[in-house]
């Protein structure tokens, strides 16, 4: 139970729907009346929790946001199983009520004593934890067979899909985070094929595969075609199976977490993943990708999917020249970044692509209607590697940020056009009730113009691999790294021991 209490008149600003949105959803209900119309001040704010700890007698925790400008945070009455500490923010005049609201929100006072008392603490699907784990598993991993990497995609469907060599059939999880109040934490696993390296598929043979599999190719094999779309349908079937056979309480707290299982599929598999019975198809999200064109009917293909999934991403979001174009830029003065050393061209934008920019908003319109028949309905744009270059500066490789500072300065106008691109595309997608991810691990300072640009991605932001990187780990071992439940009297936020796993074994 959330309260807030005024003195002497109404809370409300021009920007207090925003800056309490900033805190926590939650906090939006029917309880809280912000009018809109009010002077732009705050004349005071208590937060009582009641949770787990109603029945405590130590006093209740207290915010207090002064009517001359916000200037600090009582200190918490301590409480069992809360943290205190005392913070201040600097002066602020009407407009900064919202950044200062965040900083009091951030100093870990009342963020971690709402989560540390809960019952069902999120603390195990924080990254650093995650992630921490993730290496030492791959400190232990083998390295992929470097015969069974250079395979011919005919031999490669023989000796490895059909051959059963890869690990738990290739179904590996790579973790996807999501910023939650200033921290990241698990939101998503994502199935990837890797045979035994856990940071890398078995490469080229993979890639050869899937490219002559699909439309990637000009003409694609229609045996290599069926084995690809057979994988993607086992791998369902696979993750379902793992997925029912864990506890009533594990499937309850994964609920709870909102933590799907992704699976990738090309817009043309779809019709036959959703052929497929599933017992927990609330907890697997699919994620199209754009390794083939568009079939018949995809608008239909996809509301059927958020009608049996709930969840569906579009997946390697890129803009193209054409996209430059229909911008107002001039596409013929884009040129192309170089790779330092030796003078390579790297990430160049292609002049065609099936995921381009009016592709994407296609797919942000088929989620409104999705939205409309199932308002529980998710979804998430999934912006490239290539376009996080240009976004933010960040990519794979070693060199990236260097290779991406340098062209930047010296093409100011087409970065300002791509970045101008992604952030329209960005904040349509929010509005629409959509998170974004970007494919790369980045720091939080790479992203502070991002954030500050659109300040309606808070709470809406994820990224892929984060502090681990490529890292996956087998779905049989899953258990062993993440859950989103803690397993003792006190939260691990306090040091204590290493959360319970999930229980389920295939």
């Amino acid at each position: 139970r959330i309260c807030v209490n005024t003195t002497g008149g109404a809370l409300t600003l021009r920007g207090a729907t925003a800056a309490f949105a900033a805190l926590e959803p939650r906090w939006q209900s029917g309880r809280l009346r912000k009018p809109e119309a009010a002077p732009c001040c705050i004349l005071s704010m208590e937060v009582v929790a009641t949770l787990d700890l109603a029945a405590s007698s130590r006093g209740r925790p207290c915010i207090a946001l002064r009517p001359e400008g916000l200037r600090g945070l009582h200190p918490v009455p301590r409480h069992d199983g809360w943290r205190t500490s005392a913070c201040t923010a600097r002066q602020a005049r009407a407009h900064d009520v919202r950044s200062a609201v965040r900083a009091l929100w951030r100093s870990a006072s009342l963020a971690d004593a709402l989560a540390g008392s809960s019952a069902r603490c999120r603390c195990a699907l924080r990254e650093e934890v995650v992630a921490e784990k993730l290496r030492d598993f791959a400190a232990l991993g083998t390295r992929n067979i470097p015969e069974l990497c250079m395979l011919e995609p005919k031999e490669f469907v023989r000796r490895v899909i059909l051959g059963a060599v890869a690990v738990d059939s290739g179904d590996w999880l790579q973790p996807l985070y999501r910023q939650e109040r200033g921290t990241w934490r698990l939101c998503k696993l994502e199935v990837l094929f890797r045979l035994r390296d856990p940071t890398r598929i078995p490469f080229p043979a993979f890639m050869n595969f899937v490219q002559a599999a699909t439309d990637h190719s000009d003409a694609p094999d229609t045996e290599l075609r069926a084995a690809f779309e057979d994988l993607v349908v086992a791998s369902v079937q696979r993750v379902d199976k793992y997925l029912s056979a864990m506890s009533r309480e594990d499937l309850q707290d994964m609920r709870k977490a909102g933590i799907f299982m992704s699976i990738n599929v090309t817009a043309k598999q779809l019709r036959s993943v959703l052929a497929v019975p599933l017992r927990c198809p609330d907890l697997i999200a699919l994620e199209e990708t754009e390794y083939d064109n568009e079939p018949d009917a995809l608008t239909q293909l996809r509301l059927q999917a958020w009608t049996k999934f709930r969840a569906l991403s579009l997946d390697d979001v890129l803009p193209t020249l054409a996209d430059l174009e229909d911008s107002g830029s001039l596409a013929q003065t884009y040129v192309e970044p170089r790779v330092p050393l030796n003078g390579d061209s790297y990430k160049a934008l292609p002049r065609k692509y099936n995921h381009d920019i009016p592709f994407a908003r296609r797919f942000i319109r088929d989620f409104r209607r999705a939205r409309e028949m199932h308002p529980d309905a998710q979804a998430e744009v999934k912006l490239s590697e290539d376009f996080c270059c240009y976004l933010i500066g960040v990519g794979h490789a070693p060199f990236a940020r260097s290779a991406m500072s340098e062209w930047r300065s010296a093409n100011i106008e087409a970065s300002q056009s791509i970045r101008r691109i992604g952030l329209e595309l960005i904040r349509e997608a929010v509005v629409a009730g959509m998170t974004v991810c970007l494919e790369v691990s980045f720091a939080d300072e790479d992203i502070s113009w991002l954030c500050e640009a659109a300040p309606e991605l808070v709470g809406q932001l994820c990224k892929q691999g984060g502090m681990s990187g490529p890292m996956a780990i087998p779905l049989s071992m899953v258990g062993t790294v993440f859950s989103p439940r803690c397993e003792r009297s006190r939260c691990e936020c306090e040091g204590n021991s290493t959360p319970r796993m999930f229980s389920a074994q295939v």
